[in-house]
């Protein structure tokens, strides 16, 4: 069975931003650590990237449209960063009982 090789893509426009993007998303998780809602990362990663000097857009609507134009529906990821990344942040509560 001959399976194709994946080639790294070493010159794609959007990799200095995911690289970027998924450091700050690090440093959001190293400072609050785990077990919040969704909304207290989302909001973390809102500042970080405000002060990381990235242009983002946050939960914009993108529409879904037909070939002639009329919209069916839409979408609302968190983030649009640089016109380019699209960002979809998810988190799982790990809160519970401790055991001593």
């Amino acid at each position: 069975m001959h399976t194709k090789s994946k080639d790294v893509i070493q010159d794609a426009p959007w990799l200095k931003y995911t690289y970027k993007i998924i450091g700050l998303a690090m440093e959001v998780h190293n400072e609050l650590g785990p077990g919040h809602r969704e909304p207290v990362y989302h909001n973390a990663m809102v500042a970080k990237c405000g002060k990381a000097d990235l242009s983002f857009e946050d939960e914009p609507f993108i529409p879904v449209t037909l070939d002639d134009g009329t919209v069916v529906g839409g979408n609302s990821p968190d983030l649009v960063v640089e016109q380019i990344v699209i960002v979809e942040l998810k988190a799982r509560s790990h809160l519970g009982f401790i055991k001593e």
